[in-house]
């Protein structure tokens, strides 16, 4: 097991069903990070949140830990969520 580290990126998926996410760290990298039962999924004020409400376009950073060759979120906090980039194209 390697110690905690921090991923920034953009959900370009999320897969309820198998508790994962793809990020998109860069233009060319991105990760595959899944969530257990001890998950912490927070909002932009700090409000819980379910899986189930992310979507592609957020922007996220996860505090994650390898285990078994996959990354495991230990927390997930929604910096910006996508309706957010959409609506100042708007205004």
């Amino acid at each position: 097991m390697m110690g905690l580290r921090t991923v920034h990126g953009m959900v370009t998926v999320v897969d309820p069903k198998e508790r994962e996410l793809r990020l998109k760290e860069t233009e060319a990298q991105f990760c595959r990070v899944c969530c257990t039962e001890a998950t912490r999924i927070l909002g932009e004020n700090g409000e819980g949140l379910p899986l189930e409400e992310l979507q592609a376009g957020d922007i996220v950073k996860a505090e994650v830990v390898e285990e078994g060759g996959r990354l495991h979120i230990q927390r997930l906090v929604l910096l910006r969520p996508a309706w957010r980039l959409l609506e100042s194209f708007e205004g």
